[in-house]
């Protein structure tokens, strides 16, 4: 059973406004070549399905080009601040030509950078990474066995390979990796384990409990000096309790190591929900909803709020005019690490 929407001059006030925003939107750029997402697409750290996964492009999404794979088949583009790879079997040509655009297969970090190495490796299994190359370092994670890595550099003994993972530099363990291009070999041994980034995802409880209390605007005098200006001011990343937000492990090389390198502590609330609009049916009504967070930055030594914000997800699809009885509800996604990611960017690394 369907429920036919009641339409009246709310509903075709909105239609006149829209047709007006959308005589206003601007023409596309001259000259560029300018893709849109076919489908929810996977945006990968390099031009092949075993890289890195970065970030979902929503469908319909449009986006500036900037090269094309050697085997013509992905296409590097930037959304929300991250440069990435997406498959062209699922993505059209909105304007320009993709002949256009240079050959490459460069493979970008996390973040958005560019990741320059001649050698790529892939785990045998899912491999744990260190922050130093040996075995009594606790591990800060794993490498899935279905990711493809650029090598960096191998330890003085040669029985780690350093590589780039998640924004940061890290330590895995040369005899479970295997070459997809170039040869270990080329590399020089003796890269210094103090290149190996932080993980924030590894602070431990006690420096974690110190910090909590900066969310409620208390400052914590063993922490860093917040200077600002140019380079990264480490953060960590919390809940707006203090307790450790499930997104801290994204936060790479701008998370610190202790709480004597801790400039800055961001406090990101749960995401809630707001009610947009109620359109009216000949049946039971449907409500849209929209997701958002609450955010704060705070100096860690001082507890004073630097920035605030409130971030918001997508919007959910528009009503129709014919809908399933069952139907009374309409959200939106939920907000993303990435969206977080590009506001907080201009504090912590300008």
């Amino acid at each position: 059973m369907k429920h036919t929407q009641l339409l009246g001059k709310r509903v075709v006030i909105i239609v006149v406004v829209a047709l007006i925003c959308l005589g206003s939107l601007p023409a596309l750029a001259q000259g560029g070549v300018i893709v849109v997402a076919n489908n929810n697409l996977s945006l990968r750290a390099g031009p092949s399905s075993s890289h890195e996964r970065f970030a979902t492009v929503p469908y319909q999404t449009q986006l500036d080009a900037l090269m094309i794979s050697t085997d013509r088949n992905w296409v590097a583009v930037t959304y929300n601040g991250q440069r990435g790879w997406l498959s062209l079997a699922y993505t059209g040509v909105v304007s320009g030509s993709l002949g256009a655009l240079n050959a490459s297969d460069q493979v970008f970090a996390r973040g958005g950078g560019e990741v320059t190495s001649s050698v790529m490796i892939s785990p045998t299994v899912n491999l744990r990474y260190r922050t130093e190359p040996t075995l009594d370092v606790r591990p800060s994670g794993a490498i899935p066995y279905t990711e493809t890595v650029p090598a960096l550099g191998l330890s003085e003994d040669g029985l780690f390979v350093m590589v780039s993972y998640l924004g940061q530099n890290v330590w895995v363990y040369r005899e479970y990796v295997v070459e997809v291009s170039g040869s270990l070999d080329s590399l020089v041994p003796g890269a210094a384990a103090g290149e190996a980034g932080p993980s924030l995802g590894e602070l431990n409880a006690a420096v974690q409990a110190g910090l909590a209390g900066v969310c409620g605007g208390v400052g914590i005098a063993e922490a860093a000096e917040y200077t600002g200006g140019p380079g990264i001011h480490p953060t960590v990343l919390l809940n707006d309790a203090g307790t450790r937000h499930s997104w801290s492990g994204q936060m790479g090389g701008w998370g610190p190591t202790n709480l004597a390198e801790t400039q800055l502590v961001l406090c990101v609330s749960e995401q809630r929900e707001v009610q947009i609009e109620e359109c009216q049916y000949n049946g039971p009504n449907i409500f849209r909803f929209r997701y958002f967070v609450e955010v704060r930055l705070h100096v860690a030594q001082t507890g004073q709020v630097l920035a605030s914000t409130q971030l918001w997800g997508s919007e959910p699809r528009n009503c129709r005019q014919s809908e399933p009885w069952s139907l009374v509800r309409l959200a939106g996604g939920g907000v993303s690490f990435s969206t977080l990611q590009t506001w907080m960017q201009p504090y912590i690394a300008p």
